[in-house]
């Protein structure tokens, strides 16, 4: 029996794919959270403008020009946070298969390691039985010796 694991090498590349598909999911998630903070940077804005206008229209400073200048800001905000909202959509569905890859690869890694301990295990069970018949083996021949019993 050859005490080398023979799926050694397919362990190794799930171990591979493992660390290469955990690098890629944090780097999907950071940049999720990246546009997060765009796009709460960008719901800021609209609500500052927002604001600005209703701080005018209270004051009763509103100009026509500033009015309609606004309004256009606020719809280049508006097209600039759906926009937002739909990156995030995408890799939100790119985290989520990542995610679905990891599991699937550490499942699949998991399961070759469970398989090389049951093969270590299996090795050491055998190496035992093989030193306990060699010492089995030289008991038996040195009571043959030392009883007269020849071999």
């Amino acid at each position: 029996m050859s005490d080398a694991f023979r799926l050694q090498q397919l362990l190794d590349l799930r171990r591979r794919a493992e660390e290469e598909k955990a690098i890629s999911l944090a780097t999907a998630e950071a940049e999720h959270q990246h546009l997060q903070f765009a796009l709460q940077m960008l719901q800021a804005q609209e609500a500052a403008q927002m604001a600005s206008m209703a701080s005018a229209g209270r004051e009763g400073s509103l100009d026509p020009v500033n009015v309609e200048a606004t309004r256009l800001y606020l719809e280049h905000l508006e097209g600039s946070i759906q926009r937002q909202y739909e990156q995030m959509a995408e890799v939100r569905v790119r985290v989520d298969a990542q995610r679905a890859e990891l599991l699937e690869t550490t499942r699949e890694k998991r399961l070759l390691e469970r398989l090389e301990e049951r093969h270590d295990e299996t090795v050491a069970t055998e190496a035992s039985r093989l030193e306990n018949a060699q010492t089995d083996e030289i008991a038996a021949q040195r009571h043959r010796r030392l009883h007269g019993m020849g071999s």
